[in-house]
């Protein structure tokens, strides 16, 4: 009876957690860890989805959207420099080189990549991707780099839920609030960071997936979203390292 009960316990925490990093499709020959080593650029957090909870929180926090982005990208280049020990060309760099119009394309291959046939490895019969990575390749900037690793958009949320006791009464709106008296609310901010990695040297895209984060966010929200930017980092990093994490499911 106690070992069932332990298992018991077992699944129904795993049932309340998932993967921190979770491929929606990926190369079956390529593994995260191949990158640490590797020579690396790393793009700019391209953008943001964020709800209104979230935006006033991060309005709160920096002067523009674009300066959370920017401190976004920091966190990750600064902690790739750190663990990773691999040559890399750093998102500021990737941005001087492709802000011309004509190269401007080639910043975001997100909807290159959302058009392809998932069915055909990424849709490498696609003609425009593989025109898009063979006009990647031939930038100077990346001549001798292996990965580029584009973190293409944030999307952040917060979820409410409340109970009442006897008595208790909400009052507040639909993106904050409280109960007062016999009751209480409470709030989780949860958030996903799409990352597309492209393999230059064998010119396809090898691994396109997702980073959770979740954290609790009843009272503090600004200390919440800081611990969502560092833990979007740590968990991307240390599946580069083989370390698996799990967040709890914000369901």
């Amino acid at each position: 009876m106690k070992l069932f009960l332990a298992l018991s316990a077992c699944l129904l925490s795993l049932a309340c957690t998932s993967p921190a990093v979770l491929p929606t499709r990926a190369d079956a020959d390529f593994h995260l860890t191949e990158v640490k080593g590797a020579s690396v650029a790393i793009w700019p957090v391209l953008g943001a989805d964020l709800d209104d909870s979230v935006s006033k929180t991060v309005a709160q926090e920096y002067p523009s959207q674009d300066k959370f982005l920017d401190a976004l990208t920091d966190r990750l280049s600064t902690a790739f420099a750190e663990q990773i020990q691999a040559k890399f060309v750093k998102p500021g760099e990737v941005v001087a080189a492709f802000r011309e119009k004509e190269l401007r394309d080639l910043l975001d291959p997100s909807p290159v990549l959302n058009a392809a046939d998932t069915d055909s490895r990424f849709g490498l019969a696609n003609d425009t991707l593989a025109a898009y990575i063979a006009k990647l390749k031939a930038q100077a900037l990346l001549k001798d780099v292996r990965y580029t690793i584009v973190p293409a958009r944030v999307f952040m949320g917060r979820k409410w839920t409340h109970s009442s006791g006897g008595g208790g009464m909400y009052t507040g709106g639909r993106n904050g609030g409280a109960f007062v008296g016999g009751g209480s609310s409470s709030a989780a901010s949860s958030a996903k960071l799409r990352v597309i990695i492209i393999d230059l040297r064998q010119g396809k895209p090898v691994w396109d997936g997702t980073i959770a984060a979740v954290a609790s966010s009843t009272f503090m929200k600004a200390t919440a979203l800081h611990e969502i930017e560092a833990d979007l980092v740590k968990n991307f990093l240390d599946a580069l390292l083989g370390i698996e994490n799990t967040v709890r499911n914000s369901e």
